[in-house]
C-alpha cells in the first residue's frame, strides 16, 4: 500500500517532515508490468510517482483521496482517536481524511480483488471506483 517509495525518505516528528535521501546506488523496482494480478494502492499524496507504475493485464491502481503514506497503518486510527494527537493537530503523515471515511471502501476493494483472483468470483474491482477511491486498470 502506497509503495514503492522514491529515493527521498521522510522522518516524522508529529507533522514535522524532515527529508533525507537514500543511497543513490539503490535501484527501486516500481512494481509495474507484473505478469500476474496485482493491486497497487496509493495515497492521495503518494511517496512516489504513481505515473511510473505501468499496468499489465489484471493489474489495478487505486488512489485514496486525502490520504498520505501513513494512512494505511495505525497512524490513520491514532490521529483520529488519540486525544493528544488531536489537541496538537498532528496528522502523523496520515493525511486529512478520517480513517472511517475510506476504510470500508478500501476493504471492499481488497476483498473484491482477492475474490476475483483467488476464488474466481464474478466480481470486478473496477466497479468499486468512487469519489473516495479511484481505480485504474488496463483496457481488457
Amino acid at each position: 500500500m502506497d509503495a514503492p517509495v522514491h529515493h527521498n525518505t521522510y522522518d516524522y516528528d508529529g507533522d514535522e517532515r524532515n527529508s533525507s535521501t537514500l543511497d543513490s546506488d539503490i535501484t527501486l523496482d516500481y512494481g509495474s508490468d507484473f505478469a500476474k494480478p496485482f493491486l497497487h494502492i496509493f495515497a492521495g499524496k503518494p511517496m512516489c510517482d504513481p505515473s511510473k507504475v505501468h499496468l499489465a493485464t489484471n493489474n489495478f491502481k487505486a488512489t485514496v483521496k486525502d490520504t498520505e503514506h501513513n494512512s494505511f497503518g495505525d497512524h490513520g486510527f491514532l490521529k483520529d482517536n488519540v486525544t493528544v494527537f488531536q489537541k496538537k493537530g498532528w496528522h502523523l503523515g496520515a493525511g486529512n481524511a478520517n480513517t472511517l471515511s475510506y476504510y470500508p471502501e478500501l476493504n471492499s476493494l481488497i476483498r473484491a480483488f482477492f475474490d476475483k483472483f483467488l476464488k474466481a468470483a464474478p466480481v470486478h474491482p473496477m466497479n468499486l471506483s468512487s469519489d473516495i477511491v479511484t481505480i485504474e486498470t488496463t483496457k481488457e
